[in-house]
């Protein structure tokens, strides 16, 4: 089976590590970003290294780039990357933005299962 890769965006490092820990129990192989626009350096790079990212996994409220704007940017990529937004301050107006992107919102605080489920979902 073809190990898919996961960009993990989240500014708060300890979040971080334990998100990148548990999908990499599940078997995905996982970048590490903590804004956005680290994260869209990693996206470049990946893909001009021929070596894309099977999925966006991003947290919307960071330091230099958010989340919103990240999957803005992405939209006009001319590579799709499908999108799994975390987050533990989303409004209704901020899930119509999510969504709008067409992406899942997974409110903060979630469990192992319910990030593994998404992901999977997200990853067909």
């Amino acid at each position: 089976m073809d190990t898919k890769k996961v960009l993990l965006v989240e500014d708060e490092r300890s979040g971080n590590f334990t998100l990148a820990m548990v999908l990499r129990k599940a078997g995905y192989q996982v970048l590490q970003a903590y804004d956005g626009l680290e994260a869209w350096e990693t996206l470049e790079r990946a893909r001009s290294e021929g070596a894309p990212v099977d999925l966006l996994v991003t947290d919307l409220l960071m330091p230099r780039m958010s989340g919103l704007d990240l999957l803005a940017r992405l939209a006009e990529s001319p590579e799709r990357v499908p999108a799994l937004v975390i987050s533990g301050y989303a409004d209704a107006e901020t899930e119509e933005a999510v969504r709008k992107f067409g992406c899942e919102l997974l409110e903060k605080p979630f469990t192992a299962e319910a990030l593994l489920r998404l992901v999977s979902q997200a990853l067909r």
